[in-house]
């Protein structure tokens, strides 16, 4: 699965000028837009596009930034120290989550999309 992913970004890669409307006719566009320029590594390291672990760099990357989502999230909402690192192990930790950042599919990037508008500077009060 994370291959027809990394396939898609080589295609929005190989298609010209990367943009955000070549990248539009690609399912999901958020994966494939943060593997461009992770494809762009593949001349050194050919497995990235060869064996698609340009998906889990991306996958991992993301869930990563998710994490810090959730801690920036528990930062504005003025969470303790100790129940702040508590919420980001267990979201870190969750075993769905690990297995999401490490698949090289689109759930990292649509979590860390859905927590990233879940921050209080993207919410109208």
């Amino acid at each position: 699965m994370r291959t027809s992913r990394v396939a898609n970004a080589g295609y929005v890669l190989e298609s010209g000028i990367p943009t955000c409307p070549r990248s539009a006719f690609v399912w999901n566009p958020l994966p494939s837009l943060v593997e461009v320029p992770i494809l762009q590594l593949s001349r050194w390291w050919p497995e990235l596009r060869t064996h698609g672990m340009a998906g889990v760099v991306q996958s991992a990357l993301l869930m990563s930034a998710a994490a810090v989502m959730v801690r920036r999230i528990a930062l504005d909402r003025g969470v303790g120290a100790g129940w702040r690192r508590l919420a980001v192990a267990a979201f870190a930790m969750q075993p769905m989550i690990v297995a999401y950042g490490a698949s090289g599919m689109s759930e990292a990037a649509e979590t860390f999309a859905v927590l990233w508008l879940c921050t209080p500077s993207h919410t109208v009060e």
